[in-house]
């Protein structure tokens, strides 16, 4: 009688467990359903929160891996408003080469649909990602753990390129790699036919937390326009953090992956499954699916336009997301100082030093992004300003800069306000000139991202990530590969007394206002839909470090 008891107890804990789970599963405050469908390769995240949702670590905090992922870019890879209308401003400009634009694109941002898709021997659009909740659900669970480590670290493993079966033609494996010696796999396989395996059964055979599995999709090569129309052969390296991180001081470092610090880990024991809870135990470490990165901005049109765009994260899960976010990009991200600071005769003189504590570039991925440093001086006596270096409107738009340029160079020196140092990859066509269409880059003009501590220009693949411009000849940029930029200003200050404030500010912009104005250059759904987010949402820069200096005299 008491072991029917206990098994009752049992029974209705589970069930009130997997009871909750189904309601977070089913989303609040507008958010949609998690998409429950299964394919021949994939299944959707909704199919995998029925046993590993509701986990919940000391002080009831949530830490499931779909809670905390649902909210991140990579769940809204595929719906991400940006990432639509930058495709489609470049289909709209190349119109012959749709096809080649939306694979290209497709392979990473919804990789269910395209290995699906190849696998059943079917064509495929964006268009279908319309209607199908599985295709929109991004950089999906099954598609993450059913990756091999055939390829990894090799070219053929970039741009999307990685393997899930081994087989010509392919055979459904329906293998899903995790992180734990001995998994129990009945259930598993007998809900969803996948088997689980342990990712590390040799030091050759890393499958889950090495960066070449992220770097399948992350380190981006795409080809471009030449002058005659034609597609090059030749590939324009577009995003590199896996080359960058390479060529740095972190693969030496334990645990400096990109889940290193993307994916921070648990040291306490978590249990990673509401059922079989008899034949199970806690697992350690436990690796927080936070997927951080930089793109608040994004985070925060997803959060405040949920049911419009399709998104299965609430509010709630954004907060969280964002939080992390947040904490990344002010302690995580770089490095700021000033010295050297004096007043010589009409002049005020000081160094502003960044360093960079990124993995990668700074900023890293495709070259929409930017950080810069603002600078003012104000007179202690008189409270005006008299010099503002990186100032910015309501719009995101840097002030003062020099309309006659095409682009901002790298200063080694900064004498006047209309002089700002900004940090940024500046694309270029085959014709030499400033361009931001994708399709049409075939090099940068400008690369003076700050590269991360380790980084030398005698690494074997510094060719896809060299340094270009006036920064290759400033002895302060990354000097004996320090990973950081020192910065001179010499700054008018005749009759200004000689008591001053300087505030000093390292902004970052995901998304350009420029690169906004380009999208809108094509009225299309995809451009139109994302200007009406964009222009709702607060475009000021995130401050990624701050110092006063008071008084300066």
């Amino acid at each position: 009688m008491k072991k029917s008891i206990v098994s009752l107890w049992v029974f209705v804990l589970l069930g009130a467990v997997v009871s909750m789970a189904l309601a977070q599963n089913q989303g609040a405050n507008g958010a949609g359903t998690l998409p429950g469908q299964k394919t021949t390769l994939f299944a959707g995240s909704g199919v995998c929160a029925r046993c590993h949702e509701g986990l919940f670590e000391k002080n009831n905090i949530d830490v499931s891996p779909v809670t905390l992922w649902r909210s991140t870019m990579m769940a809204n890879a595929a719906k991400d408003p940006l990432w639509r209308a930058k495709v489609s401003r470049e289909v709209s400009e190349f119109p012959d080469l749709q096809a080649a634009i939306e694979e290209k694109c497709i392979k990473c941002h919804s990789p269910v649909l395209y290995k699906q898709s190849v696998f059943d021997k079917q064509s495929y659009s964006i268009a279908d990602l319309a209607n199908d909740s599985l295709t929109r659900d991004g950089d999906t669970c099954t598609a993450c753990h059913q990756i091999l480590p055939d390829n990894f670290s090799l070219k053929d493993s970039f741009s999307g390129d990685f393997m899930i079966w081994r087989d010509d033609p392919p055979q459904a494996l329906r293998t899903i790699f995790g992180p734990y010696l001995n998994p129990f796999a009945n259930p598993m396989v007998n809900s969803v036919n996948y088997t689980p395996v342990f990712a590390y059964p040799s030091t050759q055979n890393f499958t889950i937390n090495d960066s070449e599995h992220c770097a399948t999709c992350h380190n981006l090569f795409t080809n471009y326009v030449l002058q005659n129309g034609e597609l090059s052969e030749d590939k324009f390296p577009e995003q590199t953090p896996y080359y960058e991180w390479q060529n740095s001081i972190y693969p030496s470092s334990p645990d400096t992956t990109c889940q290193g610090c993307h994916m921070p880990q648990k040291v306490d024991p978590i249990r990673i499954s509401t059922v079989a809870v008899g034949q199970t135990r806690p697992r350690q470490p436990f690796w927080y699916h936070h997927f951080v990165g930089g793109n608040r901005l994004m985070a925060t049109v997803l959060k405040d336009n949920i049911d419009q765009l399709g998104v299965t994260a609430t509010a709630v899960h954004f907060d969280t997301t964002l939080a992390n976010t947040t904490e990344m990009l002010q302690n995580q991200t770089i490095e700021l100082a000033v010295g050297n600071v004096s007043v010589s005769g009409s002049s005020l003189n000081m160094d502003v030093t960044l360093t960079n504590k990124a993995g990668h570039k700074l900023p890293t991925g495709i070259p929409l992004r930017r950080v810069w440093i603002h600078l003012k001086v104000v007179s202690n006596n008189s409270g005006g300003v008299i010099f503002e270096s990186g100032g910015w409107d309501a719009s995101g738009n840097i002030l003062n800069l020099d309309p006659n340029l095409e682009f901002e160079p790298h200063h080694d020196t900064i004498t006047a306000e209309n002089q700002v140092q900004i940090y940024e990859g500046v694309m270029k066509d085959d014709w030499e000139n400033v361009t931001r269409l994708l399709l049409r880059a075939k090099d940068f003009k400008k690369d003076n991202r700050l590269p991360p501590k380790g980084f030398s220009i005698n690494h074997a693949d510094y060719k896809y990530i060299k340094i270009i411009g006036a920064a290759t000849n400033d002895e302060d940029f990354n000097a004996a590969s320090s990973g950081a930029d020192k910065v001179h200003y010499q700054i008018p200050i005749s009759g200004s007394g000689h008591s001053f404030t300087v505030d000093v500010e390292v902004c970052y912009q995901t998304v350009t206002p420029g690169e906004v104005d380009h999208l809108n250059d094509y009225n299309t759904q995809e451009t139109v839909l994302f200007n009406d987010l964009y222009t709702a949402a607060d475009k000021a820069p995130v401050i990624l470090k701050s110092l006063v200096l008071n008084p300066v005299q």
